[in-house]
């Protein structure tokens, strides 16, 4: 059912409700009564597979509110969100909670502070407190003013400007221009962690949250203990999942998965004593409450100490019943795939009427994208090992099977560079050895026979394509031009400038002008300032003595949005630098250390 004219609006409040009849109406009451003029703003209601009461809660209100209800089976939140995005026609889209009552001024609120903050990529947080007719419990007080378990409010100011772990569902709004250009929910997400997955994403694209604490909402939902846990342990679930979809240290963090299985082994025998004798202190706590006696501090450091264990622990079972239950299904998925996927694949190449060969190259062609995982420092690093342990050991092991003693060999994959399926060639110019075996510099070898680019110079060329998206105007420079490298650049951008390093000499300079060959020196550039829209440089800075000086001249020839692009070979055990040798004022290198070559 809908109501009203398909004209472009200010806001669309996107309410997802399921069979929460009496919390709806009081909700959509509160809606009415708004100081937002009812012409610039829509509701969307999106009912998530509730009985017919909801239905009828709902068709009263469509004669008071410019309101929009649509049904759907049960298939979650995030997928009733969705619904709710591509129903709506407002510019700015609020996601309201069903059992959160809008004070008369929020819709308002929301929309001044999206008209301050008008780029796109501005999202708004309001301020949810406790409906003043509900009797807050301790428990309530906990999770929303100590744990911050629900909320955590007390931990910013009106104005802040926030990451996307504060894009919150329910009390957020953002623009729907930037939700249907660069993503919406992921709808593997029932309930948990949508939001924030989703504000992950969008994080890639410069989201930023403004919190407005004079946008206020109510929560008219009391919580109860059980409840409250069987809610953290459903987000566990969610944390587990969005940790899968992710390589990212930074959502490992987020999710709390590292650790989480040592931690559920620590606890598992004491869970249930544990739980029960929280459960009996809240009751305490309630009983108190209800002959209106105080919380002595003894008992109320107890059942805080109570609630923090509870709650954690509900998450960490939380995220170990997620992940043993995909690791259940991912055996049976692998199981019906390594069944039916040649048949499928047949079938599809059939479909499309081509040969095999061309089949394969147009597969590989779509997928020939990089998983990317950003690493701010050696803390980072050695989490992401840490969590990625069994993993890396699958790599190594299947690494290790390719090789055949010390003859050079092919492996079959897809290079970037040329677009089309070749044989990478692997040789052993360079190896160290493990455990007996002749292990190849994988970095240098799988050389492309077509393009001659090996692993590190085609993966640097993908990177930069697919992170900064140049595009055949912009202007480059590259410290190297006598490479396929600097060939294959020049080719797809003409406005590419390579320089090679050379010395002063005679010869030297009568060797650069027969090649034509352009000479550089990294620390002191002849560019203009403001001249470049990328500086490339592949393994260039360790050959630099005065690399900071090197970087200094990359940032004063690069225009104001600019960005650097470089590689350099490092120690990852190592958290700083070692100055190996230095270069004396009469040009003499001068070993600190024993020199490597």
């Amino acid at each position: 059912m809908t109501n009203g004219m398909n004209k472009k609006l200010p806001l669309s409040v996107i309410i997802c409700t399921y069979d929460r009849p009496n919390l709806l109406r009081q909700v959509l009451e509160s809606l009415v009564g708004q100081t937002l003029p009812q012409e610039d703003f829509e509701v969307v209601v999106i009912d998530d597979g509730s009985p017919e009461s909801t239905r009828e809660i709902v068709e009263p209100f469509m004669n008071v509110l410019p309101l929009n209800y649509f049904y759907q089976n049960n298939a979650g939140l995030a997928s009733a969100k969705n619904h709710g995005i591509f129903a709506s026609r407002g510019e700015i889209v609020l996601f309201l909670d069903d059992d959160d009552v809008a004070m008369p001024a929020l819709l308002e609120e929301h929309i001044r502070t999206h008209r301050k903050y008008h780029e796109r990529h501005f999202a708004v947080l309001h301020y949810t407190a406790w409906s003043p007719e509900l009797t807050l419990t301790p428990l309530m007080r906990f999770v929303t003013d100590v744990g911050c378990f629900l909320f955590s409010y007390p931990n910013i100011r009106h104005g802040s400007i926030l990451d996307y772990t504060y894009f919150w569902g329910g009390r957020s709004s953002c623009k729907r221009s930037f939700l249907m250009e660069h993503g919406v929910f992921n709808q593997v997400f029932r309930f948990g962690c949508e939001d924030i997955e989703l504000g992950y994403r969008l994080s890639r694209q410069g989201l930023k949250v403004v919190y407005n604490n004079k946008a206020v909402s109510r929560m008219i939902r009391p919580v109860l203990f059980d409840d409250f846990c069987k809610r953290l342990i459903r987000q566990g679930r969610s944390q587990y999942i969005f940790s899968s979809l992710h390589n990212d240290p930074e959502v490992y963090n987020y999710t709390e998965i590292i650790g989480a299985e040592d931690k559920w082994k620590s606890i598992q025998h004491i869970y249930d004593a544990k739980m029960r004798s929280a459960r009996e202190l809240d009751k305490v706590a309630n009983t108190k409450l209800k002959y209106q006696l105080e919380l002595d501090d003894t008992t109320k450091g107890l059942l805080h100490k109570a609630y923090w264990w509870a709650f954690r622990a509900c998450k960490i079972k939380g995220i170990m019943e997620s992940k043993m239950s995909m690791q259940q299904k991912d055996g049976i998925e692998q199981e019906k795939t390594a069944a039916g996927l040649l048949d499928s694949v047949l079938a599809l190449r059939d479909d499309k009427g081509i040969s095999e060969n061309d089949f394969v190259k147009e597969a590989a062609a779509d997928n020939d994208h990089l998983a990317m995982v950003r690493i701010n420092s050696l803390n980072d690093y050695r989490k992401y090992t840490t969590v990625m342990q069994s993993e890396l050991g699958r790599r190594e092991q299947y690494e290790k099977s390719l090789l055949n003693h010390s003859k050079p060999f092919t492996i079959d994959g897809f290079c970037h560079i040329c677009r089309q399926p070749v044989q990478f060639l692997v040789d052993f110019t360079a190896y160290s050895k493990k455990n007996g075996f002749l292990v190849p510099n994988w970095r240098e070898c799988l050389v492309c026979p077509n393009c001659g680019l090996n692993n590190r110079m085609r993966a640097a060329m993908h990177l930069f394509e697919e992170l900064l998206h140049p595009n055949g105007k912009a202007k480059i420079y590259i410290p190297e031009q006598s490479t396929r490298l600097f060939r294959w650049l020049a080719e797809k951008h003409p406005d590419v400038v390579g320089s090679e390093y050379v010395d002063g000499t005679a010869a030297a300079v009568q060797k650069r002008n027969s090649a034509a060959v352009r000479a550089e020196d990294m620390t002191r550039l002849s560019f203009p300032d403001g001249h470049f829209d990328f500086v490339l440089s592949f393994d260039v800075f360790e050959h630099i003595p005065d690399f900071r000086k090197a970087l200094s001249e990359c940032f004063r020839v690069l225009k104001p949005d600019g960005s650097l692009f470089f590689t350099v070979p490092f120690d990852v055990n190592s958290g700083k630098s070692i100055v190996r040798a230095v270069v004396k004022q009469d040009n003499e290198i001068e070993h600190l250390l024993p020199p490597e070559y």
